[in-house]
């Protein structure tokens, strides 16, 4: 660990030093001196193409023969020549204009703009410093060093590029040219032993790689040779060797490019899993965008024709989503989706194409229908077409791309949406947890998935929908409170089954292997609280799951969570209807009860009263009257206390506290006792009782009391309910059983 802290510092103390000599490399190339006109190689002559200067002559088209008496045959020769002076010096040039030949002397100008330098820093600055930030976060491996010297090279090239070594401090000017040519020689093998170990390894013979380095070393010490040559003796010969020995590290540029292009498409085709290939794709994505560009805009123009075909600022812009891209793919290539990123960027692009060539042809055709009009009516009304179409043609475009170059994940998404809907439609927890689990299942295979409702209180878990789980539907299992607070969090998983880093808790590799899944899943409510989870197994192929699959099971575990809550809200709202109905229902049934039983309770307590007071005012009654009134009054007081005895009784069953002590007993004589303390209110309601009891024993086991209540609430609803009917019959019977079976 220390060995390697210190060489990531001997790394930083490295570029430190290189950054202080790009400090003077930019200092160098802003006071780059040029002559104060524009050139153009054509013909084997240089042809001067806009005149700079403030003479009022006129050097356009002039064909420039020498400076100061030297023949030069390409811009980048005069370029090396003019390094040696500074800005506001003089030089002769012999020019051929109109047939003949003059010489004039002009001062020469700065080459660069101050805005060129501004984004030369930045862009150079940029390419240091962000693989140094990828070092931190990632640690020193084969991949982060190539990547990191690859694009410190870029920012060396930048930084240190052609510029003036006229200066008081020749050898510093000398030391940023030298690291310069060192940086574009090496940049070449550099880039291309990063294709060699990225993502993975696929090349491992170090001979070749040594060689690969060989001719980079070669190349920086031929150009720097000839450059110092010619320094020490400015002629055209030695400047036009250093610049035949310079394009020639231009074109192994090129050749490393291609080639490194080649090796990114070979470990694409062969890579397995579907984290490489996103990797791959940010590079490629990158290297479509930047080296190419830069090879294709500047290199070979400036190789064939002596000037690039865009202005090096736009160049610098362009450059900088090569270490941009370069980094997603290392640290976290899934941080925006790279395949609608390349989507959109293809969008756009023929977008834009279509807009400009929109803009032309419609102010063609308007101009020529509104000439005689004002300047400004063709363009407002171009803009005005334009703006109509631009919408449509926009989702048009994005359509079409995504059909033909990603018909797959055009398909996936239209699927997935299709999953969701399903959710979206489900009205029950065991409805939902199916389509889950089968929306999942569907496009992870996996062997083993289920769904479980979370009792967060109990930490009580019960499985609701599974395939393959060694846990049976409807089944319970407990996790520990602390485990259930753990939920809330993250998911928990077997680190070994993810490509890459997924922030998720270690799972217990035994505890998992018992239940037989590898990912749990919770499903939170809106407070942040666990409700639910999803117990998800082992890909069927054996492949560790990606980024992609863990984004599309948030996806469906997200949707699948606020589908769960809303269902239990739906049901919490429903049994709260239903409570509510049920004690609307209650109310109205009690108050029916208390207005029966109120009733039921004063005719007795009337009956009562009344007889008492016969009793009390009626001195001269008989014997006979005097025991009737008492047995009438005897009878109300027991019909008074079964009708208390039921409403107690009614309290207790409601209640489940109602007690049944079983006993052998007659039901002869349960009947005859019934009979006996039914007698009065028959007879006051003017009933005929015809019982028929059984000459024989009828032994049962039963509640003697409750069997009583039970008999005597019959007899009383026949006589409440019975208005024309006054006959009872009451004939108890049954098979005597034995007395094996009682």
């Amino acid at each position: 660990m220390l060995n390697v802290l210190r060489k990531v510092q001997y790394l930083l103390l490295l570029d430190f030093f290189l950054v202080i000599i790009s400090l003077w490399g930019i200092r160098n190339f802003y006071l780059k001196p040029a002559l104060p006109f524009t050139t153009l190689q054509a013909n084997n002559a240089i042809l001067i193409q806009q005149n700079n200067s403030n003479a009022n002559w006129s050097l356009h088209n002039a064909v420039l023969l020498t400076v100061n008496n030297i023949k030069f045959d390409s811009n980048e020769e005069i370029e090396t020549y003019l390094d040696a002076f500074k800005i506001g010096d003089n030089v002769d040039l012999r020019l051929l204009q109109a047939g003949a030949e003059k010489e004039i002397s002009v001062k020469l100008v700065s080459y660069y703009s101050m805005f060129y330098v501004f984004i030369a820093a930045i862009t150079g600055f940029f390419f240091i410093f962000v693989p140094v930030f990828v070092v931190f976060k990632k640690g020193l491996t084969a991949q982060t060093l190539t990547y990191h010297w690859v694009m410190v090279a870029s920012g060396l090239i930048i930084l240190n590029t052609w510029g003036t070594y006229n200066s008081t401090l020749f050898g510093i000017s000398f030391v940023s040219r030298f690291i310069f040519h060192i940086a574009y020689a090496f940049f070449s093998s550099l880039f291309l032993h990063f294709t060699l170990v990225f993502p993975n390894e696929i090349f491992k013979r170090k001979v070749k790689i040594i060689f690969m380095y060989g001719i980079s070393l070669s190349l920086s010490v031929a150009a720097l040779h000839f450059y110092s040559v010619s320094i020490a003796h400015p002629s055209f010969t030695s400047i036009h060797n250093y610049v035949l020995a310079f394009n020639i590290s231009r074109y192994y540029v090129l050749i490393c490019l291609l080639l490194g292009v080649f090796n990114f498409t070979v470990s694409y085709r062969r890579a397995k899993s579907i984290a490489d290939k996103k990797k791959l794709k940010w590079l490629l994505f990158g290297l479509t965008i930047g080296p190419l560009t830069f090879a294709l805009l500047w290199v070979l123009p400036l190789a064939f024709i002596g000037r690039g075909l865009i202005p090096e600022e736009l160049l610098l812009i362009v450059l900088l989503i090569i270490p941009f891209t370069f980094s997603i793919s290392i640290l976290k290539y899934h941080l925006w989706d790279i395949d609608r990123v390349i989507n959109r960027s293809v969008v756009y692009s023929i977008l834009l194409t279509g807009i400009v060539a929109a803009y032309f042809v419609v102010v063609f055709f308007i101009s020529s229908f509104a000439a005689k009009e004002s300047g400004t009516l063709p363009i407002v009304l171009t803009v005005a077409v334009i703006a109509l179409f631009v919408q449509s043609l926009k989702r048009r475009i994005e359509i079409f791309v995504d059909k033909t170059f990603f018909r797959v994940q055009y398909d996936f998404r239209f699927a997935v949406k299709k999953v969701l809907q399903e959710l979206s439609d489900c009205a029950s927890l065991p409805q939902l947890s199916a389509a889950c689990i089968n929306g999942i299942a569907n496009f992870i295979p996996v062997k083993n998935i289920a769904f479980a409702s979370v009792e967060r209180e109990t930490g009580v878990c019960q499985i609701l929908s599974q395939r393959g789980i060694k846990l049976s539907l409807k089944q319970k299992f407990w996790i520990k409170q602390d485990k259930v607070d753990r939920l809330t969090m993250k998911h928990v998983a077997l680190q070994e089954m993810f490509e890459g880093e997924i922030n998720s808790f270690m799972g217990d590799p035994r505890l998992f292997k018992r239940l037989g899944f590898a990912i749990l899943l919770p499903l939170k409510n809106s407070a942040d609280q666990i409700h639910a989870m999803l117990l998800i197994g082992e890909r069927k192929s054996e492949q560790r799951f990606s980024y992609e699959d863990f984004d599309l099971l948030y996806q469906i575990a997200a949707e699948t969570s606020i589908m769960y809550e809303r269902i239990l809200l739906q049901q919490k709202a429903i049994l709260d209807a239903i409570e509510k109905q049920k004690l609307v229902e209650l109310n109205e049934l009690k108050s029916l009860f208390v207005s029966s039983v109120t009733h039921d309770l004063k005719t007795p307590l009337t009956s009562i009263k009344m007889f008492a007071e016969l009793i009390e005012d009626s001195p001269n009654l008989t014997t006979e009257k005097k025991n009737e009134y008492l047995r009438i009054i005897q009878g109300e007081t027991a019909r008074l206390s079964r009708l208390i005895d039921n409403v107690l009784d009614l309290a207790k069953i409601e209640r489940g506290t109602k007690d049944y002590h079983l006993e052998k007993t007659d039901l002869n004589d349960i009947v005859s006792s019934v009979i006996s303390m039914m007698e009065y209110q028959i007879k006051m309601n003017e009933f005929e009782l015809v019982v028929s009891t059984s000459p024989d024993s009828l032994p049962i086991i039963a509640d003697k009391d409750a069997i009583e209540e039970a008999l005597i609430n019959l007899i009383s609803n026949s006589i409440k309910y019975s208005k024309e009917n006054k006959k009872l019959p009451f004939q108890p019977h049954g098979k005597i059983p034995d007395q094996k079976s009682l």
